[in-house]
């Protein structure tokens, strides 16, 4: 079992191993390292935000398995929402020193949450999907 290791700057005196893990979905977008992106605020373990290339961004990075599967089925949702305009773009697919995606960089999440009176969008949303075969 091999695995890479990668040292945090407030962390010096620890290192950190990558989980065994991969993110299967396909990449779209340009790869970056994680020391690409500045982070400011986490309000998960997973999701952060900061900056990339002098833009504001979402991050989310998975640096354990559970974490990573769910970076790989958020990835997937934004590759099957790929041209509804439904979503945020992804700009970044984020790696680590092994050249493994551990992460996407997407807009910053703003505006309100779906509402009920949504919902026609959301059905008309579904419908795509579903013609995509995706359901």
């Amino acid at each position: 079992m091999s695995s890479s290791r990668s040292y945090f700057p407030a962390l010096l005196s620890q290192t950190y191993t990558f989980p065994e893990n991969k993110v299967c979905t396909p990449n779209w977008a340009p790869l970056i390292e994680e020391k690409e992106t500045i982070y400011t605020r986490w309000f998960l373990v997973d999701v952060t935000t900061g900056y990339w290339k002098g833009c504001e961004v979402d991050v989310i990075v998975g640096y354990e398995d559970h974490y990573l599967k769910r970076v790989d089925a958020t990835t997937e949702g934004y590759r099957a929402l790929q041209g509804f305009d439904l979503t945020y773009t992804v700009l970044a697919h984020v790696i680590s020193s092994d050249g493994s995606v551990i992460g996407i960089v997407t807009e910053p999440e703003v505006g309100r949450l779906v509402q009920y009176r949504d919902r026609t969008l959301v059905y008309q949303a579904i419908a795509q999907l579903q013609q995509r075969h995706y359901s």
